[in-house]
């Protein structure tokens, strides 16, 4: 009977598992389930050949521990209570014979390991990787955001808007509620970016800053990071039933036609099944903004450079992505190179065969650091810091996806604990699991 409690125990944790063992005949106080999954016995592991190493939060933000995989038999096979190179190098020094560790770009466990393991090769993941140089391309497209929207719109775009200016008066905006609130969230936002630009010119640290705003230090340096207000993107709009009708309207609204009833009609005879009220609703805001409803292309009013990252780094661009990056590198030289730098490099992190990559590498580097980029020439940097490891993530096959999967899995039993995860308990939910 033990073993089937021990098996609930596992599946639901505790009161969960106490309310089902009652229900299948197996009386059992939930404290009583925890007890014999802390003291069922943990499989027996051998030490690894190839090590994967990653990090999971106890606490977001506030504590996290360390997760030891076994690469080559899927298995995990430790978590460690902090996320500390002399943890790590501790450890290695116990179960001497690891001959691979593969990692993320975190100086901690890239010193643990030359410290637990100095004969082992150590591995850069290629995903770390990969984000690393999405930071550097963010960090780029928010310090030119302002000049890369303006370039973002076409420019028979804006001759069709500055025609409609002229030909019609400007009609006071009349906002909605939920327009309201936008532009009240943008004032206090705008207040809040003005008071840090302002408590850093008189010298104080990000640091600082963060903590007597009481604000994250990654929002204190991105708006420190550019030279101009970063505004937010746009949300996508829902497509619903008129979305692939909407093209049809901007182009009757921008012929000048008003006859919203006609419209009705036509749209039933194109395929539209939705109601009329949704029409009169789409054509009333083109009244209140009193502007061409086609006059930026899609994707452009909600630019962002997060979305211009993932447009550059992304394997398969839609048509709307590659016209948008077309139009930036035409127009911004500076953004061409920047542009031109992330596929040569991205071209590296997904060729296949894997072949040895440090030419290539030292190429690229060399082309990045010389590039007039601070944030490239940072990142160039960095790799050089951690060059053999780099290196061997970009020439050989293996990589931290599993230890990823891993911690995916660690995170759904921690958060069935409701508050229970504390380190020996959830060590012998992981461990059993595998």
């Amino acid at each position: 009977m033990s073993t089937s409690l021990v098996d609930i125990a596992m599946a639901d944790s505790g009161r969960p598992g106490s309310s089902l063992a009652e229900k299948l005949g197996l009386h059992s106080n939930r404290m009583t389930l925890l007890r014999l999954v802390r003291s069922a016995p943990c499989p027996s592991t051998s030490t690894p050949t190839v090590l994967g190493v990653d990090d999971f939060a106890f606490r977001k933000g506030r504590n996290y521990g360390t997760m030891l995989y076994d690469i080559e038999r899927h298995q995990v096979i430790e978590l460690l209570p902090d996320r500390s190179a002399e943890c790590l190098a501790t450890w290695l020094f116990a179960h001497p014979g690891v001959e691979i560790i593969s990692r993320d770009r975190a100086g901690i466990y890239a010193q643990g390991a030359r410290d637990g393991a100095p004969n082992a090769k150590q591995v850069a993941d290629r995903w770390h990787l990969l984000s690393n140089l999405g930071d550097a391309l963010e960090r780029f497209i928010s310090q030119h955001q302002s000049a890369l929207r303006r370039a973002a719109i076409e420019d028979n775009a804006l001759d069709v808007a500055t025609e409609q200016t002229a030909a019609e008066p400007a009609k006071p905006l009349v906002l909605t509620k939920a327009q309201e609130q936008i532009e009240h969230h943008r004032a206090a936002r705008l207040a809040r970016y003005e008071e840090i630009r302002r408590l850093s010119n008189d010298g104080h640290t990000k640091k600082a800053i963060a903590a007597h705003l009481g604000m994250g230090q990654s929002t204190v340096r991105k708006f420190l990071r550019g030279n101009e207000f970063p505004e937010r993107a746009e949300r996508p709009a829902v497509v619903g039933k008129l979305g692939p009708f909407r093209k049809h309207i901007g182009e009757w609204w921008n012929a000048g036609n008003r006859d919203v009833k006609k419209l009705c009609g036509d749209l039933k005879q194109l395929g539209y099944t939705g109601c009329r009220t949704r029409i009169y609703s789409y054509i009333q805001s083109f009244r209140q903004q009193n502007k061409p409803s086609y006059s930026i292309q899609a994707g452009v009013a909600k630019f962002s450079a997060r979305q211009v990252v993932s447009s550059i780094l992304r394997p398969v661009r839609t048509p709307e992505q590659q016209t948008l990056l077309d139009r930036l590198n035409s127009k911004s030289p500076l953004f061409k190179v920047a542009c031109d730098l992330a596929e040569r490099f991205t071209t590296l992190l997904r060729k296949t065969p894997r072949e040895d990559a440090r030419a290539p590498l030292g190429l690229w580097a060399t082309d990045a650091m010389s590039s007039s980029i601070p944030s490239f020439a940072s990142f160039a940097s960095g790799l050089q810091a951690d060059w053999q490891a780099v290196v061997a993530g970009l020439s050989m096959q293996w990589n931290n996806g599993p230890v990823e999967g891993a911690i995916n899995r660690l995170k759904t039993i921690k958060r069935k604990m409701y508050g229970r995860a504390n380190l020996d308990l959830l060590r012998k939910r992981v461990l059993l699991a595998t």
